[in-house]
């Protein structure tokens, strides 16, 4: 390259990443005009373009293991709706024992309430808009205890998109599907009990093989390093929890995925109600293998048995 070229490369290259350090600081400048921290309110919001608020988290650490998200904000003189909780906005609060979403919430994203170990209430509130539940949003798979079991999770009628394992790992006894569902597929992993990494329903059996021996290793250096935390044996059994599910009637499922409740075996009792679009439910979509696979310990609990099984006309496939 002759000079003359290499120094208008020069030039050209220091322009540009000129141009993008100050795109970049306009950027955050701009990202942080945008964030909102109320005073006396522990939550922080971002402001987005449709002056609507998405809650960040804690921006003070929590005082109450209760949480209650507002459904509108007053900040300067100005009122707020809250529709939106954002990406991993609570992710790994372990003080957090209940939250109550508002009615005003569409979207609750990616890994909003991942790993909170200690949540054993969601509760939507009446009236809920609630569209969206993103991947892993109440998921609990790395947790350091034994996750806390939700006992009746309750899911609005309002609700049309539910990420895959939404609740993965996270131990609930009582799953509701309100009447006149507008939700139509309950995707694969979405109440699995599994204690293992890799997402459940998916890969082969040497796949499987790999990930339990990763999973071998991130225990022995878990263990190393933390020698309380529990076992994949540990969280697999307590979210080996449900016995009841109840999908009402005027529901507009189309697809039950695969592994959407495998390994739960206590459970008793499935109710889908009649829907109004053919219904598929997917291939061990309840198989109940039971301990993630596992060796059963001496004395363990025999597997029981669905006392009630009622499924609606529309089911086209099984």
């Amino acid at each position: 390259m002759r000079p003359a070229t290499r120094k208008r490369t020069s030039i050209l290259l220091t322009c540009i990443l000129t141009a993008a350090l100050i795109f970049g600081a306009f950027t955050v400048i701009a990202n942080a005009a945008d964030i909102i921290n109320p005073s006396g309110d522990p939550l922080g919001y971002r402001l987005k373009s449709d002056n609507t608020l998405a809650v960040l988290g804690f921006h003070t650490p929590p005082v109450d293991t209760d949480l209650v998200i507002p459904g509108v904000v007053e900040y300067e003189g100005e009122t707020y709706v809250v529709n939106e909780i954002a990406k991993k906005a609570f992710r790994g609060e372990e003080a957090l024992e209940s939250v109550t979403i508002p009615a005003s919430v569409t979207a609750i994203l990616d890994q909003a309430f991942e790993n909170c170990e200690n949540l054993s209430v969601v509760t939507f509130e009446e009236g809920s808009k609630l569209t969206k539940i993103g991947s892993g949003a109440f998921a609990a798979k790395d947790v350091a205890g034994v996750p806390a079991a939700i006992e009746e999770l309750r899911l609005p009628a309002s609700l049309t998109e539910l990420g895959e394992g939404a609740f993965h790992c996270k131990p609930v006894k009582t799953f509701i599907l309100e009447d006149d569902s507008e939700l139509a597929v309950i995707p694969r992993g979405f109440l699995a009990a599994d204690g293992l990494d890799g997402r459940p329903g998916e890969g082969t059996e040497s796949d499987s093989i790999f990930k339990r021996v990763i999973g071998e290793v991130k225990r022995f250096i878990q263990e190393f390093f933390e020698p309380t935390v529990s076992t994949p044996e540990d969280i697999a059994k307590a979210c080996d929890s449900l016995e009841s599910i109840y999908i009402g009637d005027g529901n507009s499922l189309e697809l039950i995925d695969m592994g959407a409740f495998k390994n739960q075996t206590h459970l008793t009792e499935i109710y889908i109600g009649e829907g109004r679009e053919d219904l598929v439910i997917g291939f061990g979509t309840f198989v109940a293998a039971g301990n993630n696979g596992f060796a059963a310990s001496e004395g363990e609990e025999e597997l029981g048995g669905i006392d009630t099984l009622i499924l609606p006309s529309n089911l086209a496939e099984l």
